[in-house]
């Protein structure tokens, strides 16, 4: 009968993807891929060698729980940065209203009129020109124009909406 090998047993790790890795390496890793580093740069810094680091990196990356704690790692950041920025917006309008009241208090009714058209822009109050130049466009489309344009003059309406609707605000988000 044939030999039984003997040799480490295999690392395992948590089902898990917010549990962190058992192995400390591994784990940090893991947080180096998700901060942006890439595989090779990622082994290089938990301790591998450079010259085996591409190799390695390419292995640990490739096992099931390692990927599915890397996209946790990655989608917890991308909350946080999302948050922060929720977080900021909030405090740019709160400090805009308190710039328009001091304004206001102080006789300076162009800084009052700045802050408020600029926190009206962003609550999505007021409708753009380009708006109107689209809806200009749009009440071209009539059967009969579009049954006697030339391809080229349809061409340019349609580079035309789709350049107008590219350069308009996207739409703001209700914060309270």
């Amino acid at each position: 009968m044939g030999e039984k090998k003997v040799g480490r047993p295999k690392k395992t790790y948590p089902a898990d993807p917010w549990e962190p890795l058992e192995d400390k390496r591994i784990e940090q890793f893991a947080r180096c891929i998700a901060a942006g580093l890439n595989q090779r740069q990622a082994a290089i810094e938990v301790g591998y060698s450079a010259k085996g680091a591409s190799v390695s990196g390419t292995r640990i990356a490739n096992r099931p729980q390692v990927k599915a704690r890397i996209e946790y790692l990655k989608e917890q950041s991308n909350e946080r940065a999302a948050e922060s920025v929720a977080m900021t917006k909030s405090e740019i309008l709160r400090r805009l209203a308190e710039i328009s009241t001091t304004a206001i208090n102080r006789g300076d009714l162009s800084a009052a009129n700045r802050a408020l058209e600029l926190i009206g822009k962003q609550l999505g109050m007021f409708i753009e020109r380009k708006v109107i130049g689209i809806q200009a466009l749009i009440a071209e489309l009539t059967p009969d124009n579009l049954r006697l344009a030339k391809p080229d003059d349809l061409l340019r309406l349609v580079e035309s909406v789709d350049s107008a609707l590219t350069a308009l605000p996207s739409a703001p988000e209700n914060e309270e």
